[in-house]
């Protein structure tokens, strides 16, 4: 039998025990959208004052030909650094403007929650 099988490569001994290559095509991955760690947190402890300025929150977001404090409030914020907004945001402030509560009135948000909102809120607010 192999004497049969050896005879198929009809004299190149490499074809016997080469094995075959075929290509392959690979259909292309689905993409898939992961929420931001923080927009959860945002959505259910944030977004009551931030969605529409309440309390002298600045607002989140693209800016809207109909909101007249937002320009002005993220830049000076910003501009204070991450890590004071995450402290207003984890201990609260109360400032001319308005109050912060700490945590956005949830006390049990953890302080890893806390930061993801603020990153949240600031990575969709440039």
């Amino acid at each position: 039998m192999l004497a049969i099988l050896a005879g198929c490569a009809e004299g190149d001994p490499a074809a016997a025990t080469t094995p075959s290559t075929t290509a392959t095509t690979v259909a292309p991955t689905t993409t898939i959208d992961v929420p931001h760690p923080g927009q959860q947190t945002y959505e259910s402890a944030c977004a009551v004052c931030h969605d529409g300025g309440a309390s002298g929150a600045p607002r989140v977001g693209e800016p809207d030909p109909e909101w007249t404090e937002r320009d002005d409030r993220w830049p000076e914020r910003i501009a204070q650094g991450v890590d004071v907004l995450y402290d207003h945001a984890l201990n609260g402030l109360e400032g001319e403007d308005g109050i912060m509560p700490a945590r956005g009135g949830r006390r049990d948000l953890d302080d890893a929650s806390v930061k993801a909102a603020v990153d949240y809120m600031l990575e969709n607010s440039k």
